[in-house]
């Protein structure tokens, strides 16, 4: 078994803008060191782009050759968490053109759609979506996992 180093565009850290995301994917590959042999990838998060003001369309189609993985999250332009595929981050348009382009790997659910003390702690730069107030946070979690099956049933993605 080969071991991957991944990256995610993190809101708040050098790699939640696009650029930054280039920078780092290109001068891995490029550079003869650990990581240019294909070991770093890069996470998708539709959410974090839009978190901080990016196109996640252009976001998308500058770090297609690089992505590797997407985490489910999504938000409103007023970075509202909101169930993926519902928000600004173009999750069905962007995971429709990645299937049509070959791509296959990993999902990972991140709805983000309550403010659990854990999330909070970490310091998410989205609000809670106040349509999910009133659900528990395993309630919340299940809307999240519910939207990211219908968004891949949608676009006819082949599950395992």
């Amino acid at each position: 078994m080969k071991l991957s180093l991944y990256h995610e565009n993190e809101h708040d850290i050098f790699g939640d803008k696009v650029w930054q995301n280039e920078t780092i994917a290109r001068s891995l590959r490029d550079s003869g060191a650990p990581g240019s042999e294909g070991t770093f990838r890069c996470i998708f998060d539709f959410d974090n782009y839009n978190q901080v003001g990016e196109d996640v369309w252009d976001a998308w189609q500058r770090l297609e050759p690089f992505t590797d993985a997407f985490h489910l999250k999504d938000s409103t332009k007023e970075c509202s968490h909101v169930p993926i595929g519902t928000g600004n981050g173009r999750a069905k348009d962007i995971l429709a053109d990645a299937l049509k382009r070959g791509w296959h790997g990993h999902l990972a659910n991140e709805p983000h759609l309550s403010r659990s003390p854990a999330i909070m702690a970490t310091g998410p730069g989205g609000k809670a979506d106040q349509k999910l107030a009133e659900l528990s946070e395993f309630e919340a979690f299940l809307v999240g996992v519910r939207s990211g099956n219908e968004l891949l049933h949608s676009i006819k993605a082949p599950l395992a």
